[in-house]
């Protein structure tokens, strides 16, 4: 062997067995898989569950929306909205229906927020489009039968608002304005006379009241729809003893104005009524023009305290 083969050999021994010492080269990095979009869906609702707003921020992306019957979009929106959620100690539980790519459909449940036992818990259909961990927009439908709750609900508080109205004007002794309230064929049923029948005969009755320095407070005790049946007090000049009556009323509400009222006294209320129907009338006191001493000299009698002497020399 020469001694250049020879030379030869030992270099490639060399730079073999440098190759062998040498780590192998790592392999190209993954990257990092995005989160569940599932898991997303329910670690919003667990924040929002928690009252945790900012949690729940950072799973929106930079420019959500949210759809109900209207559409909010961007951050400051939704936060907005998250905030009252959370104020009104607002739960939810997403029920996951199935998963299409970045969109997540969900039957989902709600409680709180201001929704009384018999709405709660409000079912509805949801979407969600989740993009690379982050929910981009979330749309909320009620079912049907949830649909119809909301509605004799919201329909309920404008029935209830509108009572409370009613209240407010007589209270402020405001007849127009009370008198806006009222069908033009409204009907007042009254336990102690004939049922008063449209507008103009509200108007009287009113005038009345306000005139005896009325006062009511109707606390509605049931709602259905329309319909708000309230514990009544009412005060006044008209009224034994000045009040209070208390009273059952019934008010039926549509489309902002009130068609009728049922005002049922309790059985005290109304004994009291029948007692005092039955009292004599104070007589009127009589009244007599003075127009010098002369018209006032002699014997006066009347009332209890029986006959007085007046003379002329004043005694």
């Amino acid at each position: 062997m020469t001694t250049r083969f020879r030379t030869m050999t030992l270099l490639l021994i060399v730079v073999l067995a440098l190759a062998a010492c040498q780590a192998p080269a790592a392999a190209p990095a993954e990257p990092a898989a995005a989160p569940n979009a599932e898991a997303v869906v329910q670690a919003l609702a667990d924040a929002l569950n928690a009252g945790d707003v900012d949690a729940a921020m950072a799973l929106m992306s930079d420019n959500p929306s949210f759809t109900t019957d209207e559409t909010i979009t961007g951050v400051d929106a939704v936060r907005g909205l998250y905030e009252e959620l959370v104020a009104g100690d607002f739960r939810i539980q997403p029920n996951v229906q199935s998963v299409e790519g970045d969109t997540i459909k969900s039957k989902t449940l709600t409680w709180g927020a201001g929704m009384p036992p018999a709405v709660e818990p409000l079912e509805a259909d949801e979407v969600y489009i989740v993009q690379d961990g982050k929910i981009s927009s979330i749309s909320w439908t009620p079912t049907e039968e949830s649909a119809k709750k909301l509605a004799a609900f919201m329909t309920g508080m404008e029935a209830e608002a509108t009572v409370q109205a009613l209240a407010d004007a007589l209270n402020a002794g405001d007849v127009d304005a009370a008198v806006a309230l009222i069908a033009d064929n409204a009907i007042f049923d009254m336990a102690d006379g004939e049922p008063l029948n449209g507008a103009d005969q509200f108007r009287e009755l009113f005038d009345y009241l306000v005139a005896g320095h009325f006062r009511i407070e109707a606390t509605p005790k049931n709602t259905d729809g329309g319909t708000v049946t309230t514990d009544t007090k009412t005060w006044g000049d008209g009224i034994p003893g000045g009040g209070p009556n208390i009273a059952t009323e019934v008010y039926v509400v549509e489309g902002g104005k009130i068609t009728s009222i049922t005002w049922t006294p309790t059985e005290e209320t109304m004994a009291n009524m029948e007692a005092a129907a039955e009292q004599p009338a104070t007589p009127e006191p009589v009244k007599v023009a003075v127009n010098g001493v002369e018209d006032i000299v002699g014997v006066w009698e009347g009332g209890d305290m029986g006959a007085l002497q007046f003379n002329a020399d004043g005694t």
